[in-house]
């Protein structure tokens, strides 16, 4: 009697998960698309998406037309104090003070 109970029980358990794994395929099978239509639905931008799309257009659009009227990339006055300066046999700029510190040969601008 309790080798039956036992193989009764264990027949429970061992068939349970197996209901649960077929019950599971078939919810995924239910949730994939099947047609093409709904396939093609899937895949089309959310409107969100197109909204940011159109947004970076119009930042690019007003970006393009800012470097068509700029004449310069910056505005600062030069800095008379910055000069070329031959320091090991290649040129570096730096302040006057900074090259002769550095034993260089300052030349100006």
């Amino acid at each position: 009697m309790r080798h039956l109970l036992l193989v009764t029980s264990l027949a429970c358990l061992l068939g349970s998960p197996a209901c649960m794994v077929v019950e599971e395929i078939d919810n995924a099978a239910a949730k994939m698309p099947t047609t093409k239509a709904e396939k093609r639905k899937e895949s089309e931008p959310a409107p969100a998406e197109s909204s940011f799309a159109a947004k970076k257009d119009a930042v690019l659009e007003t970006s393009k037309q800012w470097w068509g009227r700029a004449t310069s990339l910056s505005s600062e006055r030069v800095d008379e104090s910055v000069v070329q300066c031959a320091v090991g046999g290649r040129s570096q700029f730096m302040s006057r003070a900074d090259c002769l510190a550095r034993g260089g040969r300052p030349s100006g601008l």
